[in-house]
């Protein structure tokens, strides 16, 4: 099971395969400038415990411009590993997007496409039929 709410709000069942599409807005919701990546930017996504930071987080996936469709969309995928061994809770996930620069203070630019959002694991037990001999 995946969800998906209008807010960003992630809900699955840990061990679960799904993915979801983000387009890179650097614009406003009201205004919206889609970004094409270029070679020197990755999209970051994060998964963190609740009340640690984007540094701290337990599961990094990065994006290049090789992800991103015609259409502007970069889709995040999940496997059945990266959520197995995950506690059931409240977890919380940002997705960044940081270009390479040489600039004067030798710092890359980071913008933050989704600020942090709830990312729900719920446990659903599976039987498996035993063999008897």
């Amino acid at each position: 099971m995946f969800d998906i709410t209008k807010n960003k709000i992630i809900t699955v069942n840990r061990g679960d395969s799904f993915e979801f599409n983000v387009d890179i807005n650097v614009g406003t919701p009201m205004n919206e400038n889609k970004h094409t990546m270029l070679d020197a930017e990755r999209l970051y996504f994060a998964l963190m415990e609740p009340n640690k930071s984007f540094e701290q987080a337990i599961l990094v996936k990065w994006y290049d411009k090789t992800a991103q469709n015609e259409d502007g969309t970069v889709t995040i995928k999940f496997d059945p590993s990266d959520t197995e061994n995950l506690h059931e809770g409240v977890y919380y996930y940002q997705i960044k997007l940081r270009a390479i620069v040489n600039n004067e203070l030798g710092e890359d630019e980071v913008t933050t496409i989704i600020g942090k959002t709830k990312f729900i694991i719920f446990y659903k037990k599976r039987y498996y039929k035993e063999n008897i001999v």
